[in-house]
Formats: structure tokens, C-alpha cells, sequence
């Protein structure tokens, strides 16, 4: 949403998502060669303060053990203790394609498939819950890196970022650096007594906000997502039947004066040259023939052949001009608009209008109208 009164456009921020399943390589051909796979530090392990009980810190125990054997390891066969019976199968059935190949090329490609798995593993790992289902768990990671090969890519885009900021004459210095925040997903499966390791995923998201911007970011995309509740219904709602009426930025709107001019409807309340308040929905897609015709946008989209814009307008006091806001269809809205057919007596085109904003004062209209040509 734009705000066009009061407010400073901010350039948007970049946010970049890397996801991988550590185990999901075994599905693909490995190349011979793969990055380093050298630690520059040991690894620091760690088990949250909130502890569970003895079966949970089993379970911890277990994952960390073979955590630090894959960073220590020299290949897959020191891992097959660790490993469900599906994984080691999966394993097995690898080499054995591999080796089938040619014997010292198949080797290659298992070691290089093995670096290739060792390099995306996060190394300073912390256990923040174990959830038990029977004899199944899934342990939830954070790490405080994302890798010896994904850590190299955020140095990448971080120095990426800083050329074309550079070429677009940014000052140095002027770029912020690139955070990385890491958690993964551990399932384990309890097989002849032991807990072993099953699926292993892990998702690093790249940024560059400070901790504070993202929290605000986060707030942002929870308010929307909690506000599409309020505005995904009006896509399929029945029209009330009675004039339109609602609320714009938490001040009471009846719609006194309905115009149609050029596919932009305005509903307006007042009779000055600036509304008090008023809607204005530039309706595209239907080339001016509006009549029987309907426009709807859910969820960000819209459903059918038409869309529209919408611009929300009141005055403050003390103020001569009134304030705007800018609403496009990924901004969330949810509206339901139906055309009748003109009167051809006095000229006037009848519609139904459900409208509901994303703002945080949930402002709507909803009701009939009776529109003319301005």
C-alpha cells in the first residue's frame, strides 16, 4: 500500500530464501568435484535450556552425536549406524549404482556426493525442541551458520549487493550487510531400541534488515495475513440490501453521490470539491461496458476477466487537502462489484457493492448504488 499524503517511499529490501534437504542429494548425480569441505572452526553444539524430559534429551543426544560424526566423517559408511533403515537402504542402493558405472569413477562421484552433503551441513547447531509421536520425532535446529557452501553463497549475494549499489552510486558503506538466520527440521525413527536419523531439511533465509526491521516485517505480513480474514469473504458475500454504507479510516461513510466516468467509479460522501470521504475504483478489463457485468478480487488476485484499483480518500481537520491511500489487488482487498443495466429514462446505472480494505481500521463499503454518467 502507498501512502501519497505524509509519507517517504522506502526502497524495497531484499530477502533471499535457500532451502535444501541434506539427504535429498543421494537422489541426484554428484559431480567429482565438490567445495571444500575443511572446517575453519570447530563446531560449538548446544541443547536449549528448556530441556524435556529423559526421552527428549536421548534424542538430542543421538541427533548431536551424529551431527558432529558427519563433520568429523570421511564418508557415508560412518554415518550408516546413525542412519533409519530407510536411509541407510537409500545409501546403499547410491553406491551400488555408482560402483556398477566404473568402479574408480563411481568412487569419485560417492566421495565428491559426500563433500558436496558435508559442505551444506550447518556446523554449530542448537536442538529447540523434540516433538514424540509414538516412535517417531521430529527435532526442530537453529544454527548459527548455514554451511561451508551456503556461507560462501551469502558472501556472494553480500558482495553482489554492494557492486550494483556501487553502480547505481551509492556510497561506500552505504549497503547494509547480509544476515543469514538458519533452522531446520530432524526427523528420527525409534528402530530395535535406538533412535535413529531420518529425513535431515534445512532453510536459510538471507537478509539484509537489521533485527528490528524484520521483527517489523514480520508484525507487517502477520497483520495481513490476519486481515485476509477480514477481506477474502466480500469476494462471496450476499449484497445487503440497502444503500451503500460503511467506514473509511474509522470515520462512519454513506454514499450520498455515486459518478461513473471513463471505467472509475466514485462513491463519495460530501458535497464540497474534496469529498469528506470517498472511494474511487478504477475498473479495467471491460472496455467501458460495465452493464451485467461484475468485477471480483480475492486473495490478491483477480477472479475473472476483470480487476480493479482502488483509492481511499478522507479529510483531517486542519488539513485543506485529504488524505490518500493506494490500494493494488496484491495489496489484499477482497471486492465484490455487480453492474445492472442503465435506466434508460433517467440515465442512471443500479450496482451492488461489498467492498473490505486491508487498512487497520478495516475499512469497508457495502450496499446498493445508483451511479451517473459525470
Amino acid at each position: 500500500m502507498l501512502k501519497t499524503v505524509g509519507k517517504q517511499t522506502i526502497a524495497p529490501v531484499l530477502i533471499l530464501t535457500i532451502a535444501y534437504s541434506a539427504m535429498s542429494a543421494l537422489a541426484d548425480e554428484a559431480k567429482p568435484t565438490a567445495p571444500s569441505t575443511e572446517a575453519t572452526a570447530s563446531p560449538s553444539i548446544s541443547i536449549s535450556s528448556s530441556s524435556g524430559g529423559k526421552i527428549e534429551n536421548l534424542i538430542k543426544e543421538r541427533y548431536l552425536l551424529y551431527h558432529q560424526t558427519l563433520l568429523r566423517a570421511n564418508s557415508f559408511d560412518e554415518l550408516m549406524p546413525f542412519r533409519s533403515t530407510k536411509m541407510q537402504a537409500e545409501m546403499e542402493k547410491k553406491k551400488s549404482e555408482a560402483l556398477a558405472k566404473d568402479g574408480d569413477a563411481g568412487k569419485k562421484m560417492m566421495a565428491g556426493l559426500f563433500s558436496m552433503v558435508k559442505a551444506m551441513e550447518p556446523r554449530n547447531v542448537t536442538v529447540t525442541a523434540v516433538a514424540i509421536t509414538g516412535d517417531s520425532a521430529e527435532l526442530s535446529v537453529t544454527a548459527s551458520d548455514a554451511g561451508e557452501f551456503p556461507d560462501a553463497m551469502n558472501k556472494g549475494f553480500s558482495n553482489m549487493a554492494n557492486s550494483i549499489s556501487a553502480g547505481l552510486g551509492a556510497k561506500p558503506g552505504a549497503t547494509k550487510p547480509m544476515r543469514s538466520t538458519t533452522t531446520g527440521k530432524i526427523k528420527m525413527v525409534k528402530e530395535g531400541g535406538n533412535w535413529l536419523v531420518g529425513e535431515e531439511s534445512w532453510a536459510t533465509k538471507v537478509t539484509n534488515l537489521t533485527p528490528a526491521q524484520e521483527a517489523k516485517k514480520n508484525a507487517e505480513d502477520a497483520q495481513k495475513k490476519g486481515l485476509s480474514s477480514w477481506c477474502a469473504p466480500a469476494a462471496s458475500m450476499a449484497f445487503p440490501q440497502k444503500p451503500a454504507a460503511g467506514r473509511i479510516h474509522g470515520q462512519p461513510f454513506v454514499v450520498e453521490n455515486a459518478e461513473l466516468s471513463n471505467d472509475i467509479l466514485t462513491l463519495r460522501q460530501g458535497r464540497d470539491f474534496f469529498a469528506d470521504r470517498e472511494f474511487v475504483i478504477f475498473v479495467f478489463g471491460l472496455d467501458g461496458k460495465l452493464e451485467g457485468q461484475q468485477v471480483v478480487v480475492k486473495d490478491g488476485a483477480p477472479v475473472g476477466k476483470s480487476s480493479c484499483h482502488v483509492h481511499m480518500k478522507w479529510l483531517v481537520q486542519g488539513k485543506s487537502l485529504p488524505e490518500t491511500a493506494m490500494f493494488m489487488p496484491t495489496d489484499g482487498y477482497g471486492i465484490r462489484i455487480a453492474f445492472g443495466q442503465r435506466d434508460p429514462k433517467t440515465g442512471l446505472l443500479p450496482g451492488y457493492i461489498v467492498l473490505r480494505m486491508p487498512d487497520k481500521e478495516q475499512s469497508f463499503v457495502q450496499g446498493y448504488f445508483y451511479a451517473k454518467r459525470k
